[in-house]
This record gives structure tokens, sequence and C-alpha cells, in this order.
């Protein structure tokens, strides 16, 4: 299960699994693993702050810390 969460509050579903190319594309550049502590995983792009990129509020809350552009929620093992 994937879930993009964009930073107007939008999700989407896109299920399977994602390569690490699709992954990059979706944030927007390099990526960084942010594990919850439910076992998901947020994928999340790792210059968001350094690139002026919006607060994702939804995806801020969800990892209990500021998130940046779009985010991707997963239960793939990372």
């Amino acid at each position: 299960m994937n879930e993009i969460i964009y930073t107007d509050g939008t999700r989407e579903y896109i299920p399977g699994t994602l390569s690490l190319t699709e992954k990059q594309g979706k944030v927007g550049g390099l990526i960084e693993y942010v594990h919850l502590p439910n076992g998901t995983t947020m994928v999340v792009n790792e210059q968001g702050i350094i690139n002026g990129l919006n607060v994702n509020k939804d995806a801020s809350i969800i990892a209990d810390r500021p998130i940046m552009g779009t985010a991707i929620l997963t239960t793939e093992i990372q």
C-alpha cells in the first residue's frame, strides 16, 4: 500500500511496490525514510527544507515532525 500525501491535503492511493526512481519522482528529489511508531514508513524529500518546499500539514501530523513537500506513506519494508 502506498498513499501519496500532497501539500494541498489531497491523497492518492497507488497499489503495488514503487521503485526508487518512482519514489524520487513523487517526492521531487532525494528520499529520506521516516519510520513511524505504528510500523509504517513515510518517504519524504531529504532536502525539503533546503529546497524551500511547502509544509505538508497532514504528513507532519502523522510523523509528529515537520515534513516538507509531498510524502508517501507506505507499508513496504525499507
